[in-house]
């Protein structure tokens, strides 16, 4: 018997449309079946907060110290080599108000001692030094300060845990391990870094960032909200003065406790600041950044050095005599 043509057409159609039929409905029960993304619940890893929005990038650097001209040595030489434009906002301002940037490189002139550089200087800035300073040095600066000769630490978190025994005999401070902050601190100046760094959590700042508010002295006049990224928490005794301090809920890195630390000290002469990011040109001008750079650069041009009065380093005769040794920084 012969097929009816029009039934095997009609079966091909049929067939055809349950073939398409099938193959329309799979996108749908997949994706159907497919889970939604996960929701972070942490704020500080949401890309719309990678970054601060503290404050907008502008303002300006004022200094209120009138100074004579004074001259500024930057440390290059104890592994830390700071650069005039990783610090442009400060070395700009400084130059601007008629003062003298020079940088210390005893790998540029061979000759050249810390201690020379400071018979000329009037204030001596060293930021993250992560080479020990010899006896001489330390001997040197301290000569240095007890003239009026002004001295600013920096630090950052890579290095605030070895700063204290860098400095050793300048700050004569415990290390940061060697004990909590109720030690009796019977240094020079009584400040020193302590180990880790401070961040926030707050939903609205960069993880790594903290806001800092002026407290004593006169780093700390005008601040309200300076933006210090890694920063270093310091500790005082004696007669140093805590002069920003952290809100409260900053969160110590080492021991995981909220609170308040303070982040720069000074005292007399010498002040320590556990940052030194906010001197970038990035961060200049982030919250109140730029108060901060003018506070320190009146800091470093307010001393009044009096070379007559400085004590001479002790010397020492023979071969393998530290370098420096024998001259009194705070003049000839």
């Amino acid at each position: 018997m012969q097929a009816n043509p029009l039934r095997l057409v009609g079966t091909f159609l049929l067939v055809v449309v349950v073939v398409v039929g099938a193959a329309a409905a799979v996108p749908l029960v997949t994706s159907q079946q497919t889970p939604a993304p996960a929701q972070l619940d942490n704020p500080q890893f949401q890309p719309d907060n990678a970054l601060i929005d503290d404050a907008p990038q502008d303002g300006s650097i004022e200094m209120e110290a009138d100074a004579e001209p004074k001259t500024i040595v930057v440390d290059a030489g104890h592994g830390a080599a700071p650069s005039a434009e990783s610090i442009d906002p400060l070395v700009s301002a400084l130059v601007a108000n008629g003062h003298t940037v020079e940088f210390f490189d005893p790998q540029a002139d061979r000759r050249a001692t810390l201690n020379d550089s400071l018979r000329e200087a009037d204030a001596f800035l060293t930021i993250a030094p992560t080479r020990r300073y010899s006896d001489a040095e330390l001997a040197g600066l301290a000569a240095f300060t007890d003239a009026g000769g002004r001295l600013v630490v920096l630090s950052d978190p890579a290095s605030s845990g070895g700063l204290s025994g860098l400095l050793g005999g300048l700050l004569g401070l415990p290390t940061a391990s060697s004990g909590p902050t109720t030690t009796h601190l019977s240094s020079q100046y009584e400040m020193a870094f302590r180990s880790g760094y401070l961040y926030e959590t707050d939903s609205e700042r960069n993880y790594a960032a903290v806001s800092a508010a002026g407290a004593n002295g006169s780093l700390g006049d005008g601040v309200e909200n300076a933006v210090l990224r890694d920063a270093a928490p310091v500790v005082v005794g004696g007669n140093a003065t805590v002069a920003l301090a952290s809100a409260d809920g900053t969160t110590r890195s080492t021991t995981r406790r909220d609170g308040s630390y303070a982040v720069a000290a000074q005292q007399g002469n010498v002040a320590i600041v556990g940052d030194s990011d906010f001197l970038a040109p990035d961060d200049a001008y982030r919250g109140d950044n730029e108060v901060l750079i003018g506070n320190l650069a009146d800091f470093l041009v307010s001393g009044e050095k009096s070379p007559e009065d400085a004590p001479t380093t002790p010397t020492r005769s023979g071969p393998g005599a530290p370098s420096g040794a024998g001259t009194p920084p705070g003049g000839a």
